[in-house]
């Protein structure tokens, strides 16, 4: 997972994102890691952020488990996650591909989570949003 970390991390750096800071004595200091999450994806707080990383944190947690290009899959993964609409699929699986979160071969509904993907689905599991997300749509 160390290798995880490290590529999340230089994920995170080449978007800008700070991941250390100095005090007033010049010491060095990590920003805590869920800084690191609102940095990378970029959701804004006046929005319902919970949500947006909630249905990320499920997206990338199907991922992690496998999956497939067989219609059936996909279909129901679609289903399941996104309530049947295509776009809304497309929209987090390109938002999590262009993070550098995951990656694809020929086609997006295939893709797998990168190592930095794993790290960063960890820190959203962490922060709880692998159990609220079947809240969300009730």
């Amino acid at each position: 997972m160390e290798e995880g970390r490290e590529e999340f991390k230089k994920i995170a750096k080449g978007k800008g994102c700070i991941l250390q800071w100095q005090d007033s004595n010049g010491e060095e200091h990590e920003s805590p890691e869920e800084v690191w999450l609102d940095m990378l994806f970029g959701f804004c707080g006046c929005s319902d952020k919970e949500g947006m990383y909630s249905l990320v944190t499920k997206y990338m947690n199907k991922l992690s488990h496998g999956g497939g290009h067989e219609p059936e899959y996909y279909t129901s993964f679609i289903e399941e996650l996104f309530r049947g609409d295509e776009v809304y699929f497309y929209f987090v699986a390109n938002l999590v591909d262009t993070l550098g979160l995951a990656e694809h071969g020929t086609a997006i509904r295939g893709a797998w989570l990168t190592p930095a993907g794993e790290y960063a689905l960890k820190l959203l599991t962490k922060q709880g949003f692998l159990e609220t997300v079947d809240d969300y749509y009730n």
